[in-house]
């Protein structure tokens, strides 16, 4: 086997598999799909080209402009257009497929960071400053639901389905409303948590337990449900960052980190 049949088989490989990372990546179900596939097309018409040449396939057939089959196939018919390719050289050219190739070295897939939920309400600079806390101090990919895709999904199902893979959760309660009881319409209003951000809160309590549910709480005590006392609360007074010690305290406890 000459130096250039063994580049071109190991070549294939490695295509292959980058049409695999493709297939199971993030950007599957975005525009970003189409880029990847681009990319890996005209990598395999020129690596197909140089394949016909050395081992003589002159009449194998190969691939058309990119955009004409793309409007023709789609995502996932361009994605299997690939893959039948690379197979059919493949035999040709004898590569195993289901085969690692020891001498072509590949990046190393980092390790998932461990995804911790973060509930917040209007005021954002605390979001903001747990968010680069859990990123650069301890790691951790905060899950923010407004920075997630919607994907088509109503707003219960997105965050249903964003709370899959998370195990613990922040929620931050800000002074974002104001109340009293009906029955008392000349008592002193008090500053409230947003109705949503109670609602999540006992979402992650009944989902995941109040061992693995952090308040953090800006300020006023009223914020904090009654009903609800006994939950790790941990207030601050102008910044989330006067609390990294108690952050890292209940981190620790959970086994988080």
């Amino acid at each position: 086997m000459s130096d250039i049949e063994n580049y071109l088989r190991k070549s294939l490989k490695m295509l292959y598999d980058d049409l695999l990372d493709a297939e199971n990546g993030p950007d599957r179900q975005t525009f970003g799909f189409k880029n990847r596939l681009k990319v890996l097309y005209e990598d395999l018409q020129e690596l197909e080209s140089k394949i016909c040449a050395e081992f003589g396939l002159g009449d194998f057939g190969v691939l058309n402009d990119f955009e004409g089959e793309y409007y023709r196939r789609g995502d996932s018919g361009l994605d299997q257009l690939l893959k039948s390719q690379i197979k059919r050289l493949a035999i040709e050219i004898d590569v195993n497929l289901d085969l690692n190739v020891e001498s072509v070295s590949k990046p190393e897939k980092s390790i998932d960071k461990i995804k911790v939920f973060v509930v917040h309400g209007r005021e954002l600079q605390p979001r903001d400053e747990l968010k680069e806390i859990l990123e650069n101090e301890f790691n951790i990919e905060p899950v923010i639901l407004m920075d997630q895709a919607n994907g088509g999904k109503t707003l219960i199902e997105k965050f249903e389905n964003n709370t899959l893979e998370v195990n613990y959760a922040f929620v931050i309660l800000t002074p974002d409303d104001y109340g009293h009881l009906n029955d008392r319409p000349f008592a002193k209003t008090e500053p409230r948590a947003r109705q949503n951000v109670i609602l999540e809160l006992g979402y992650f309590v009944g989902k995941i337990g109040r061992d693995k549910v952090c308040c953090i709480r800006k300020g006023e005590k009223s914020l904090f449900p009654s009903d609800l006392h006994g939950l790790v609360d941990i207030p601050f007074k102008n910044s989330v960052k006067e609390i990294i010690p108690n952050i890292r305290k209940e981190l620790l406890l959970s086994k988080i980190i």
